[in-house]
């Protein structure tokens, strides 16, 4: 069920007053678990998990969207999330096995009026879906948001062992991570905390800027650790509107039913954004 406002008040402030232990998190973890014979490994009940979103967006994955600015990463994260949770029919995927149960999206720049007029359109006002707000996160005094920083990383950690969202957004890339985009050394450390949210079962969804070229802006390293990577184009389309072009580029546990496509973000009478496919 839903949390309510004071139970949200309480993560909150549990956040604000855990400490993190400085030994423990330094301390090097010595090979014992992670080592297995084969038919050890082969004898363990291990199935996939089940899938929120057609067949690639398995719980516990990691997927980035990565486009141009203004092209469309937001709306159609977002528009993921409420097909996850069984609230929206996206550009020709498929349901998957299982709905997810609840939303994490957390925001990097989008003062609180765009973040909630950007919801409203996509999100029906009772979804399981719980905001974060970098902005008004800065305007409280908070100050470098980087999942470089280990302090940061606990209370990441923590806010979500306490919510346990089934699906996190960070929208976008840049805004939580303010290492050398260019060098893998770096990107190998957000690598890391996203595999250690994973094994929480959190399905994640990252957004990024692309390059110039189209690719997605940075090192080669970065989507090391993705399993779906989404890349989209600004689309010119005779007769105008906001289209965009889809293409995957990865998918680890399979293609879905529309790998790449042509789509446009439109807003109806009632304020509800809808993705239509050409």
């Amino acid at each position: 069920p839903p949390l309510s406002e004071q139970e949200l008040k309480g993560i909150a402030e549990s956040i604000s007053r855990y400490e993190p232990d400085e030994a423990e998190r330094i301390e090097i973890v010595p090979f014992k678990d992670e080592l297995f014979k084969l038919n050890t490994l082969m004898d363990m009940e291990l199935q996939q998990p089940p899938s929120f979103l057609d067949n690639f967006m398995v719980k516990g994955s990691l997927t980035m969207i990565h486009a141009p600015a203004g092209v469309g990463k937001t709306p159609l994260a977002m528009a993921m999330c409420a097909a996850m949770l069984g609230q929206y029919n996206l550009i020709g995927w498929e349901a998957g096995d299982q709905p997810a149960d609840k939303v994490l999206y957390m925001d990097g720049e989008l003062p609180k009026w765009l973040l909630k007029h950007r919801a409203a359109s996509v999100f029906n006002a009772q979804a399981p879906v719980y905001l974060f707000s970098a902005a008004e996160w800065y305007t409280r005094g908070g100050t470098g948001l980087d999942l470089q920083n280990p302090l940061i990383q606990d209370q990441m950690l923590h806010l979500v062992r306490s919510l346990r969202p089934d699906v996190l957004v960070m929208d976008n890339r840049s805004n939580f991570y303010h290492g050398k985009e260019n060098e893998n050394d770096d990107a190998h450390g957000l690598n890391r905390f996203l595999i250690q949210l994973r094994e929480l079962g959190t399905t994640i969804i990252v957004n990024h800027h692309s390059g110039k070229g189209g690719n997605y802006r940075g090192a080669s390293a970065i989507i090391d650790v993705m399993d779906n990577v989404i890349g989209l184009e600004r689309y010119d389309k005779e007769g105008g509107g906001n289209w965009f072009s889809f293409k995957f580029e990865k998918a680890r546990f399979g293609w879905p039913k529309e790998p790449s496509g042509v789509a446009r973000i439109h807003i109806n009478p009632a304020g509800k954004m809808i993705l239509r496919t050409s």
